[in-house]
């Protein structure tokens, strides 16, 4: 017992205390950790992605397909142009009581209006949008500038 006791005596006189100390560092960067491990998780996560994308589908281009798609953007452009001339101001501001009127394939019938408001409604202008089938109001401030 006597020598349990100086044994004991012993390590509780001459051993150095020791110290753990847990620290916890994030490996992936997107956490904080180490940007030089980002690669090394992109290449695991790729490999174990199941997740394909499709093939690209392409159309075979050839002239008439591009002098088409030219000519809609440049008729698209048009009517863009012209519409926001009709709308708008030079200042940019909303012209009171604007309307519009597209009638896209010539049978006589509106296939798109647009028209806005004669005056403003605490502060806010309506403009109605009918496409020929259902109709868009858009509620913008009116502001004079």
């Amino acid at each position: 017992m006597k020598r349990t006791l100086l044994i004991v005596q012993f390590f509780v006189l001459f051993a150095n205390p020791c110290y753990a100390e847990l620290v916890f560092h994030y490996k992936n960067p997107e956490f904080g950790g180490n940007a030089s491990n980002g690669s090394i998780f992109i290449n695991e996560a790729t490999a174990q992605n199941p997740f394909k994308a499709p093939p690209a589908v392409t159309t075979p281009s050839n002239p008439i397909t591009a002098f088409k798609n030219t000519l809609q953007s440049s008729i698209l452009r048009n009517i863009q142009t012209t519409s926001m001339a009709s709308l708008f101001d030079k200042n940019g501001n909303i012209i009171l009581g604007s309307y519009l009127n597209f009638d896209l394939n010539n049978d006589g019938e509106s296939d798109l209006t647009v028209q806005v408001d004669t005056a403003p409604v605490d502060g806010n202008i309506n403009m109605t949008i009918f496409d020929g089938i259902s109709s868009t109001v858009l509620t913008v401030p009116y502001t004079k500038n």
